[in-house]
Parts: structure tokens; sequence; C-alpha cells
């Protein structure tokens, strides 16, 4: 759950920090999904960028399960996109085929926040 504590204390302190990784995203309380409640208006994230990414396969680590997982991330882009937060400006979404809800599915896709948030990296010059 830790995105989940992510928002939270993002959400709790808005000027403090400013960009969030979200992997897997717990946005389901039993059958409740909870991206609209998290996100609620919106402020809160003004001047925020987030990456998002939710793996396709659960692995049974999910409530509900897979398809569930799915339909709680679109809720929460379309949250997102109500706060009027814009898509690969203000926040990245991605789908990961086969990714899995655990470390050893993370591990393969820790580049693309990085990039998204901070960029390529710097070219390293000889003098």
């Amino acid at each position: 759950m830790g995105a989940l504590v992510a928002m939270h204390v993002a959400k709790q302190n808005p000027t403090t920090f400013g960009q969030m990784v979200l992997m897997s995203p717990w946005l389901r309380l039993n059958k409740k999904q909870l991206a609209g409640d998290w996100v609620g208006d919106g402020k809160w994230l003004k001047g925020t960028k987030l990456y998002v990414e939710m793996g396709s396969n659960t692995l049974d680590n999910y409530p509900g399960d897979s398809a569930a997982a799915a339909s709680d991330a679109q809720e929460l882009v379309a949250a997102l996109e109500k706060a009027g937060l814009t898509a690969d400006a203000d926040f990245q979404f991605r789908t990961i085929e086969g990714g899995t809800h655990n470390e050893s599915g993370w591990q393969h896709t820790v580049p693309q926040p990085l990039l998204f948030l901070y960029g390529k990296p710097a070219v390293a010059t000889t003098q």
C-alpha cells in the first residue's frame, strides 16, 4: 500500500512534496473505488508531477482482480484530468502488460518514472 500512503502524505503536505511515483497503487477498499475520494477537487495536486503505472497481472495481490485494478487506475486518470491535470505534462499513466503487483515486477520499470520526473540523464563531458 506504499502508493496509497504516498498519496496520503502528499495530500496532507502539498507544499512539501512536488512529485509522486505510484507503482500499482492500491485504489480500492473492499468493493469501493478510492481514486475519486483521494483526488477530490485536486487543488492539493497543483504543481505536482505524478507517475502512475498499473500492471495487468495483479497475482491476487490486489482487492478484487486484475480487471478491478485496471478499472481503478482508469478512475484515477479520470479524477486527475477532472482536477485539471494534463496527461504527459502533469502526470503520466502507463499500463504494464503482464506487470505484477510486487517488487520484482516494478524493478523492470524504474527508469520510466525517473525519466518522466527528472528528464534525460545529463551527458558526461570530459575536459
